[in-house]
């Protein structure tokens, strides 16, 4: 028997409220009464105390927290942080676009003075606003005229949006318990697409595809350049790296040797569920992938040790999706001493010491370089 959803979310769900501050406090109040009235946590700059950490660091801790994200545009811009052009509110946008949070978009209306408008100021608004409307995160996008508006239309959105979210839930669980040979042969499929890829990069990039695969290398370590992760907008410390995974179900028959292995990023909770279920050489797990190709400068060889290093277009897998499925441990989850050392590597790397402070960490066992991974990635 199913139980059909009353609207509301659990009581866990996080939604960052974004916006200027001064000129909107009556409208983020009302905003968070939207919140509070259906049983959801506001999460926002109220929430911040003195700490010493830039703002906008403190505000993508929150929005990783968050399953929805709400841009309320006002009629100012706001104040540019540092040397990017961009609004905070901007930066918070990017950011939640980034990690693929669902973004509702409330504009608001009204008659403007125009003796008190900033020319300046207003033009980037409007220009956010072209970009708020025109994202491919964006749910909806409302107007509003007044806080009372503003948080009747942000209750019945948010209701609307967990109804929809709860009722494809069910229909997604009722489709794999009806469709399991289908359910099991969807790997196929991505590995289909996946080769595609390896033959035109260009063609197939951007794709979300699942893929079984096994992890046949090591992680990454200090050893890896900064550029890599510019490339593919990752935050460093924040994802892990994994060399030669082979994708299963791929034909490989008309391909080259160096085609069968390809690089990995794990982000966020995705690398958590990594290191939490000791995944080692020999592994097998299926998840879904974002195949990307980008172009990456000074990178030949990944190497900080190479010199004359050349820039080069790189094609790599990026797992975000946390429903992750165990096919095969390796039964010998003692890892080797090379995968020790390089874990160890990737601990002080981001930890943010020394290779001669690195040597602190090599004594340290398997487990205890784990747990010192995953608060890093916390």
């Amino acid at each position: 028997m199913t139980t059909k959803s009353n609207g509301n979310p659990p009581p866990a769900y996080r939604i960052f409220i974004s916006s200027t501050y001064e000129d909107m406090k009556e409208f983020r109040s009302a905003a968070a009464d939207a919140l509070t009235n259906i049983q959801a946590i506001p999460m926002g700059m109220e929430r911040f105390v003195a700490a010493n950490q830039p703002v906008i660091d403190r505000c993508y801790e929150e929005i990783r927290q968050c399953q929805y994200f709400v841009s309320i545009l006002g009629f100012r811009y706001g104040s540019l942080y540092k040397d990017t052009n961009l609004s905070y509110s901007e930066l918070e946008f990017d950011e939640a676009e980034r990690l693929g949070i669902p973004i509702l978009t409330f504009i608001r209306e009204g008659t403007i003075d125009a003796n008190r408008i900033d020319m300046d100021d207003f033009s980037r608004r409007n220009r956010f606003k072209k970009k708020l409307q025109g994202s491919a995160s964006n749910r909806i996008t409302v107007n509003f005229t007044s806080p009372e508006d503003l948080r009747d239309k942000l209750t019945r959105a948010l209701q609307e949006e967990f109804k929809r979210s709860a009722e494809s839930k069910e229909t997604n669980a009722s489709s794999k318990k009806e469709n399991k040979v289908s359910s099991k042969e969807e790997y196929l499929v991505g590995a289909a697409t996946y080769r595609n890829f390896l033959l035109m990069p260009g063609e197939y990039r951007d794709q979300t595809v699942k893929l079984r695969v096994r992890f046949d290398g090591t992680f990454g370590s200090w050893l890896l350049k900064e550029e890599l992760f510019e490339a593919y907008n990752l935050p460093i410390g924040r994802a892990l790296y994994l060399q030669d995974l082979f994708v299963l179900g791929a034909d490989y028959s008309d391909l080259g040797e160096e085609a069968k292995h390809i690089d990995a990023f794990a982000v966020g909770d995705a690398a958590k569920w990594i290191l939490e279920n000791n995944i080692t050489r020999g592994s097998v797990f299926e998840a879904y992938f974002r195949l990307e190709w980008k172009y990456v400068k000074n990178v030949a060889g990944k190497s900080r040790l190479q010199f004359g290093a050349s820039s080069a277009y790189i094609a790599k897998l990026i797992l975000r999706d946390t429903h992750i499925e165990l096919i095969t441990q390796n039964s010998n989850t003692a890892m080797p001493n090379q995968n020790l050392s390089e874990l160890s590597s990737l601990v002080a790397t981001n930890a943010g010491l020394s290779m001669a402070e690195d040597r602190r960490f090599s004594n340290l066992s398997q487990e205890s370089i784990y747990e010192l991974l995953q608060k890093l990635l916390q």
